[in-house]
């Protein structure tokens, strides 16, 4: 699937995310799965002295349990690596915790 992330804050920076996740799932019920795999994007960010961009690759999984047929409630941590120029700050690493509802069409 594709996700993508967009934030800004009163200093006006702005970053965007973008990328692709490949999960193997193993399903533990017949509500609930488990879920990992590689994750594959670009980051880009832009502040008032500088822009950039540059490929990020990490590892994601997670847990998902239906609530009904076409909702589910989701817990996925994510490591990513961003390789910035030096300029930039060199390279980023983050661990983020996602969570929320996913809705199945």
């Amino acid at each position: 699937g594709q996700f993508s992330n967009v934030e800004s804050d009163p200093d006006g920076d702005e970053q965007l995310w973008g990328g692709l996740h490949y999960h193997y799932h193993l399903h533990l019920s017949e509500r609930t799965s488990i879920y990992a795999g590689p994750t594959i994007g670009v980051a880009f960010f832009d502040d008032r002295n500088m822009n950039d961009g540059a490929l990020t690759y990490g590892v994601s999984g997670g847990m998902r349990h239906w609530l009904t047929e076409r909702a589910a409630f989701t817990v996925e941590p994510t490591y990513l690596r961003a390789n910035f120029d030096e300029s930039a700050g060199d390279d980023s690493e983050e661990f983020l915790v996602l969570w929320g509802l996913a809705f199945s069409l």
